[in-house]
This record gives structure tokens, sequence and C-alpha cells, in this order.
């Protein structure tokens, strides 16, 4: 298991725990406060006792796992942090949950700061149905079944969803299409010039060719379905047909590489060579550059560390081979094209970039406030990770996702 996978996974699951609403009631103690302006907000036992159970299956649900994961060796397991620390699984989904505490404690206050904008009234009753049929099915119809199957009750569930709309309206109130906070064009630029590279790729399939057609232009692969009237449907795919190479015309290929590197070395375009050579679409579909974040993992790891050590104009001088010598890469780095995010190609660069320009802003607006908040040491030291319930329910997806059932 990966640590930094594990982490992603519980981060994610932590961005969409939001502002649960729910008064302190009778029996129950404040973990955490926050005053602001004379007004205190609080995250009670209560919360925790949805969190937790809640996001341990969530992440449990994400990486795959079963119950039969659910282990002290699992917990006890250590591994490096970014700052150097050694620290646990237990410790680090558990600092992670009390971390999404403190965000929840945050919007309770931002949401009424930011006038208590709209919620998707629409979203909710669709949602109030789903969790209805949730109980009916895991529930038997009773709520007290579903709160011993999951954990909480159905209405905790419900509240938390209301958060998550809440959420998404202060969110939409400051970067939507008004959005007071929303970044600016030139933000969006600069962004894109310091974050995004492009490259040119020459990529050899040294198992099989690609097939070629009279005119000698590669061959699309096709997949063929049937419409609602039973008409054959054919899509052209964006890969190539491709057929395997007999071991005499394996043996000849592995000669390719070195053709290349002396080609290129002899002054070569590399763009001539990749129309020439290239068994990947991504040449065809990106002949003048993909551009990708700078930290993207492409096709490899190996293929990763070598073309992020490019500067514009330069390029591999030997092919990188990955996967038992079985495809072998070349890469160009080349300009990034003036407001490339607005091509159609690239909109999900622009979605990207919105997003983590906005992600960013979301956290400088709220980090003053999460600074203030108040933590119950006492209360909050009961709350363990690898204590919380854990939901049978993650069983029928995993053995779902195997097919199984």
């Amino acid at each position: 298991m990966k640590a930094k996978r594990l982490i992603s996974i519980v981060l994610a699951t932590a961005m969409i725990v939001l502002a649960l609403f729910s008064l302190t009631a009778c029996g129950e103690k404040t973990a955490m406060s926050l005053t602001v302006d004379g007004k205190t907000y609080t995250v009670s036992t209560k919360e925790l006792d949805f969190l937790f159970p809640y996001m341990k299956w969530q992440t449990f649900y994400n990486y795959g796992w079963s119950t039969a994961n659910d282990t002290d060796v699992l917990w006890r397991t250590q591994y490096s942090a970014e700052d150097g620390s050694t620290i646990t699984y237990d410790e680090s989904l558990t600092t992670l949950i009390l971390a999404a505490a403190k965000n929840i404690l945050v919007e309770k206050y931002l949401y009424e700061k930011y006038g208590s904008p709209e919620i998707d009234g629409t979203k909710l009753v669709e949602y109030r149905a789903q969790l209805k049929s949730m109980v009916d099915y895991y529930g038997y119809g009773k709520e007290g079944y579903y709160k011993k199957y999951f954990g909480y009750t159905s209405e905790q569930e419900y509240n938390y969803y209301i958060a998550t709309l809440r959420d998404e309206a202060i969110r939409n109130s400051l970067f939507g299409e008004n959005g007071t906070e929303k970044a600016s064009d030139e933000e969006i630029d600069a962004y894109f010039t310091e974050n995004y590279v492009s490259y040119e790729f020459i990529v050899l399939d040294m198992n099989n060719a690609v097939v070629r057609g009279e005119d000698g232009k590669r061959v699309h692969a096709t997949k063929t379905e049937e419409d609602d009237n039973g008409n054959k449907v054919i899509t052209e795919l964006e890969k190539y047909e491709t057929k395997e190479l007999s071991t005499e015309e394996k043996e000849e290929k592995q000669m390719l590489p070195e053709t290349l590197k002396q080609a290129l070395a002899a002054g070569t375009s590399f763009e001539e060579l990749a129309e020439r050579y290239s068994d990947g679409f991504i040449s065809e579909k990106y002949p003048n550059g993909f551009i990708v974040k700078n930290t993207t993992v492409l096709f490899d790891e190996t293929v990763a560390n070598k073309i992020h050590e490019l500067e514009v104009g330069e390029y591999t001088e030997e092919g990188i081979s990955v996967s038992n010598d079985s495809m072998v890469y070349f890469a160009k780095r080349v300009e990034l094209r003036e407001k490339a995010y607005n091509e159609e190609d690239n909109k999900d660069i622009l979605t990207e970039i919105t997003d983590s320009i906005h992600s960013d802003r979301f956290t400088e607006i709220s980090k003053p406030y999460a600074e203030m908040i108040v933590v119950d040491e006492k209360v909050v030291s009961r709350y363990k990770a690898s204590k919380a319930y854990l939901t049978d329910f993650v069983d029928v997806a995993y053995y779902s996702s195997m097919g199984l059932q």
C-alpha cells in the first residue's frame, strides 16, 4: 500500500466533509469552538461520532479495502510524512478527520458571513428520496437498524448533505459566474505559465505495429455498437489499430530507438520522426505539443523524471525504455502556446487552473479562522480512526467491484 495514495484519498474525502449544523443537545459535549465577533460556533461530540465512522468507511471504499483490512497491522504501519517525521496510518487518518472537523467549524461561520446563500433545493429533495431507499434496503425501513449498520442515523447523513450544498453555495458565491473572488484572466494566465509544460512525443510499441491503410496513413481503431433502433454505429477511437509483430519483426524493431537517436543527432526534426515512426496516438492528436501540469507523471515515473529535466527546445537524446522494454519514449519540450487552455482539447486544463486558484484562495480565506479554533483535547483524544465503527457496506462495495455479487 502507498501512504501518499491513502493521504490523497483521505484528503479528497475531507474536502467534501462540510458544515454540519446540528445544535448541541443534552448529553453532548463541545469538542471544538470558534468565537468570532462575539458569536461562538461549535463542533460537538455528536458530530465527531458521525465523522469518524463516515470518513473511515469512505476511505476504505475509495481505496478498495474490505473490513478484513481493518486490523492492528494496518493501523500501526508507519511511514515518513512530508516533514520527515514518522507517523502511523491511525495517526494520519485521525489527524485528517479532525482537520475536517475544523473545516466544518470554519465553514459554519463562513456560511453566515457570506449571507447564507441559497442552496439547491432540488438536489435536497432528490437526496432525501435516495436516503429513504437506503433506509428501506439497509435498515429494513427502521432507523435503528440503519444506525446499527452504518454507525450513524440517516438524519445525520441528511444534515451532512445539507452541509455539502451549503458549502457549494458558499463557493459559488465566491467563485461562480458572478463570484467576488473569481480568478481573473491575468491570474489564470500566470498560473498556466508557471505550472504547465508542453511536450511532443515519439512512442514506440516494441511488440506491435500500427496498421496503415493503402494511403500509408495510420488506421484508427473503432468500436461498433447498436443504437436504440438496432442499427450499427461505428465510432472512431483515439487510438490506433495494431497487429502483433513476429519474432523477426520484433528483433528488427529493437534497432529503431538507436536509429532515431542517430537521426536526431544528425539534425532530423523531431516532428518529422514522430510523423514517420510514432505508434502513439498522442503524437497525432497533439502534433504541436501535449500540455500537462509540470508535476504530472506521464506514462511512467521513469519517463516523467527524464522529461521534467528538459528545457524548452531540448529533447531526450536516447529512448526511454519502460514496461520491460515493451515501450520506448522520446520526448521534446516545446513552448507553451499562448492561452492554450482556451483550446477545445484543453478545456480540462482551464478547469484545473481555476479549481487550483479557487482552492488556494478558499484556504487563505479560511486560515485565519482555523487558527482561532479552541480544541478540547480531553474530549478529542478519545477519538481514533482505528477504533471507529466500520460498516460492512465496504464489503458489499468491495465484492461488487470484483464482480462477485
